[in-house]
C-alpha cells in the first residue's frame, strides 16, 4: 500500500535527492501515515541492530525507544548525508546509552599494546556462516565484546570514533575487538567441527 501517492516502484532512498523528503515533510505536517512509512521501511534493518547491540531481550524496548526519538528528532533532519545513517546513529546511541546505564559494558585495560589486534587463530576451511548464524554468535558475546564488534566491524566505526563514544581508551577498543575476534573464530570453528 503506498500511503501518500508516490509511485510504486518509489523507495524511500530512490534516486539523486531521494524521495524520503517527502516523507518527511508530511509526517511533519501531521500524516501518520508518512510517518509509518518510513517507520515500515527502516524497522527491519533498525530491529536488527538493536538485537546485535542489546540482545533480544531487551531489543524491542530500545526499538520502541529509538523509534519515538527519530519521530521526535524529524524536524532536526537537515539532508545531509543519507536518511538511513542518520536513523542509524540515533539507534546506536539509544542501544549505547541503555548499555551504559545499565553497566553492560566491562572493558579490561591491561592489554598490552604490542599484543596483536588481529587473533592468529586459522580456519583450515572456508567457512561460510548464515547472517542469523552470525548475529546469535555475536549475540551470545559478553557485552563489552558485542559492543566493539558492532561499533567497528559492522557499523565502521574507527577505534578513536570507539574511545570517544564510549570514553575509554583507544588502546582498550583495539583490545576488545582482538579478543572478540578470537573468541568469534573460536566459536566459529567449534560450530563447524560439529
Amino acid at each position: 500500500m503506498n500511503p501518500i501517492g508516490l509511485n510504486s516502484g518509489t523507495s524511500a532512498e530512490g534516486n539523486g535527492d531521494s524521495d524520503i523528503g517527502v516523507f518527511i515533510k508530511k509526517t511533519l505536517e501531521g500524516d501518520d501515515n508518512a510517518f509509518r512509512y518510513i517507520y515500515n521501511f527502516y524497522s527491519g534493518k533498525m530491529y536488527s541492530l538493536c538485537r546485535r547491540y542489546a540482545g533480544v531481550v531487551d531489543a524491542d524496548d530500545l526499538f520502541q525507544e529509538a523509534s519515538i526519538k527519530v519521530f521526535r528528532s524529524l524536524a532536526n533532519y537537515k539532508g545531509l548525508g543519507s536518511f538511513e545513517g542518520w536513523i542509524r546513529k540515533i539507534f546506536v546511541n539509544t542501544c549505547l546509552d541503555f548499555l551504559k546505564k545499565e553497566n553492560k559494558m566491562v572493558f579490561l585495560e591491561n592489554m598490552e599494546e604490542e599484543e596483536a589486534i588481529h587473533p592468529s587463530v586459522e580456519a583450515e576451511n572456508s567457512i561460510t556462516l548464515s547472517s542469523d548464524d552470525l548475529l546469535k554468535i555475536i549475540q551470545g558475546m559478553p557485552d563489552g565484546y558485542r559492543t566493539i564488534v558492532n561499533l567497528y566491524l559492522i557499523e565502521g566505526y574507527s577505534h578513536k570514533e570507539i574511545s570517544e563514544m564510549l570514553k575509554i581508551n583507544e588502546g582498550t577498543s583495539k583490545s576488545q575487538l582482538s579478543k572478540a575476534r578470537a573468541k568469534l573464530q573460536e566459536i566459529i570453528l567449534k560450530q563447524n567441527a560439529r
